[in-house]
């Protein structure tokens, strides 16, 4: 998912190289619809404005973080969830209910902003 949220950031933003767009509220423009279908249990990264992106030459991890690049849409299936967990653990890291939790302060967010993501 983080893959997806940083070609997003540059496809808003072709000019500049993605080690420029990191940190905080860099992208300043609207992604292409982006669908989240998360593939573990409990990571809230289809509920999160962040993306770690990893320069492959240094190896050094970099955050890109805007609410731009929270998925407008999140699709979940209960059955994938519930075999994830099973083959998993509590969540797919160790986390539990973590998607549980950015889904409460992603609704929190959306009080003071103007409806950017849709629930499926």
């Amino acid at each position: 998912m983080d893959c997806a949220k940083g070609v997003g950031a540059r496809i808003a933003q072709p000019n500049k190289p993605i080690n420029k767009i990191r940190g905080l509220l860099r992208v300043h423009r609207l992604l292409p619809l982006l669908i989240a279908v998360p593939t573990t249990a409990g990571t809230g990264s289809e509920v999160t404005l962040a993306a770690v992106i990893t320069d492959d030459e240094t190896h050094y991890k970099y955050p890109i973080n805007d609410f731009v690049l929270i998925p407008r849409f999140a699709v979940h299936d209960p059955e994938f969830a519930r075999s994830a967990r099973l083959h998993y653990g509590a969540d797919g890291h160790g986390r539990p209910d973590a998607c549980r939790r950015g889904l409460y302060r992603l609704g929190r967010s959306n009080e003071r902003r103007l409806g950017h993501s849709q629930y499926m």
